[in-house]
């Protein structure tokens, strides 16, 4: 039985946040789920490999209704990274709480289960090794390697991400709560100044990666009163007349700013954020 569109928008929506590229191993067969992805996610890199033919790990693993054992659920774990993903959908399972009480089973947590029109959607996530605090959670998913570089606003195109994400302090910095329709919210983005740039906006390839360098900037007290990140396409970054220092480390932006600058832009030009 085809699958249905809006399940399909379901199933690209459950993976995780993850570096430039996110490495999927798809164990379906289904044609059309795997030109769906390519199609919509083009920040997706789809690998169809046999597990005996595999010793890599991936972000994500997705499976259509394939119906898996206990056991094969426990082997499909050792090829997740610490806080990747595995997705399922299955349009013979008509029970969420079954479907969950699988994934729980075989020992993955942040488990979530619903019922879409045409079947059941499931997921999981690879526990992280010890205890760790949200901070390194995040700093691991970051996968923090240097890999820092300064690209202008015309060479944005060439970003192998579809979103970039930067830094933004939020005028007046009030929960939605207390905001009424007659607030006038300002938003401005991070940026700094160099001996060489006297701008350069901060920004990052991945969701992780921004709030891994902003909570480092937060507890070394770099920044004050900036608690929110903002998602922009990568044709609107290409809109903005200042180069970019794109996926910096916290020391390294510390090393080389002379003064932090904030640069007003229009909140109504972001991206709506993810779950």
């Amino acid at each position: 039985m085809p699958i249905l569109a809006s399940s399909l928008q379901e199933i690209a929506r459950q993976f995780p946040p993850s570096d430039a590229t996110l490495q999927l191993l798809d164990l379906s067969t289904d044609a059309e789920v795997r030109a769906f992805l390519a199609l919509q996610r083009t920040d997706i890199d789809i690998h169809a490999t046999e597990l005996s033919a595999t010793s890599r790990v991936y972000d994500a693993i997705l499976a259509v209704n394939l119906s898996l054992s206990e056991s094969q659920l426990l082997q499909l774990r050792q090829y997740l990274r610490q806080g990747g993903r595995i997705i399922l959908f299955n349009q013979s399972y008509n029970d969420p709480q079954k479907a969950a009480d699988e994934l729980t089973n075989a020992g993955f947590e942040r488990v979530l289960a619903e019922r879409l029109e045409d079947g059941i959607l499931y997921r999981g996530e690879q526990p992280y090794i010890g205890t760790l605090s949200t901070l390194e959670r995040v700093s691991v998913v970051a996968k923090e390697f240097n890999d820092a570089k300064i690209i202008s606003n015309t060479d944005v195109e060439k970003v192998k991400s579809r979103f970039l994400f930067v830094l933004i302090r939020q005028t007046p910095n009030l929960p939605t709560w207390r905001m009424t329709t007659d607030t006038e919210i300002q938003w401005s983005m991070v940026a700094i100044e160099t001996t060489q740039y006297p701008i350069l906006v901060l920004a990052f390839t991945s969701l992780p990666k921004a709030v891994a360098w902003m909570q480092q900037a937060i507890l070394d007290g770099f920044l004050a009163e900036v608690h929110k990140i903002a998602k922009f396409s990568k044709t609107t970054v290409s809109t903005w007349q200042f180069p970019l220092l794109l996926n910096s480390k916290f020391e390294e932006v510390c090393q080389l700013a002379t003064s932090v600058q904030l640069i007003d832009i229009d909140r109504h030009t972001a991206e709506a954020s993810d779950e």
